[in-house]
C-alpha cells in the first residue's frame, strides 16, 4: 500500500500551525475540519519545511508497521485508534539545559510522562513519575505511577510525596 493513501497533519511551532494537504484528515479523524489554526496546502511539499514538531498520520492500528519510514525511525505512538503520532523524544536535552541554566541539582529533578517520547527524559531525571494512562513502556521505567492525567495525576503525586 502506498504512503500517499495516508493523511498527514503536521504541527510546527507548538500547536500554532497545523499543515495538511486537504481537510479530509480532520473530518475523518475528528469530524471537524477546523481544529485550531489549520492551513491547507493542496500541493504541499513537506520537504520545504526544515522541521516539524510532531506529525500525526491517520491510519488504522497496525498499518504503521507497513510504512518504509518506520524501518528507519521508531514506531509512532497511538493516542487515538484511527491515528498515530510521531513526536520528538529529546526532552532529556531540555532537562539537562534547565539544570545547567538554573544551576540546579540533578537530584532535585522530577519529571512526569505518559508516552514513548518521555523515556529518555525519565532516564536523566533523579525521579520519574508515569501517569496512570501512560503506556506500559513508560510505567516500567518510572519510579512511581500516579493517577491518569485527566484525574489530576500530577496533583495527586505531588500530594502523595508531600510536595504540596
Amino acid at each position: 500500500m502506498s504512503e500517499k493513501r495516508y493523511q498527514f497533519l503536521c504541527f510546527r511551532g507548538g500547536f500554532l500551525k497545523r499543515i495538511t494537504h486537504n481537510d479530509r484528515f480532520t473530518k475523518d479523524l475528528y469530524g471537524d475540519p477546523c481544529i485550531g489554526d489549520l492551513e491547507i496546502i493542496e500541493n504541499i511539499d513537506y520537504h520545504q519545511f526544515p522541521q516539524f514538531e510532531r506529525i500525526i498520520i491517520a491510519m488504522p492500528a497496525g498499518r504503521e508497521k507497513t510504512l518504509d519510514v518506520f524501518q528507519k525511525y521508531p514506531l509512532p505512538m497511538r493516542y487515538h485508534p484511527n491515528s498515530c503520532i510521531i513526536e520528538p523524544d529529546h526532552k532529556d536535552e531540555g532537562i539537562r539545559d534547565m539544570i545547567k541554566q538554573l544551576k540546579g541539582k540533578h537530584e532535585d529533578v522530577v519529571v512526569f510522562g505518559d508516552g514513548r517520547n518521555d523515556i529518555k527524559m525519565f532516564q536523566v531525571a533523579a525521579f520519574s513519575i508515569a501517569m496512570g494512562n501512560a503506556i506500559d513502556e513508560v510505567k516500567n521505567v518510572a519510579d512511581y505511577v500516579t493517577k491518569d492525567s485527566d484525574q489530576d495525576g500530577i496533583y495527586e503525586a505531588m500530594k502523595h510525596f508531600g510536595w504540596i
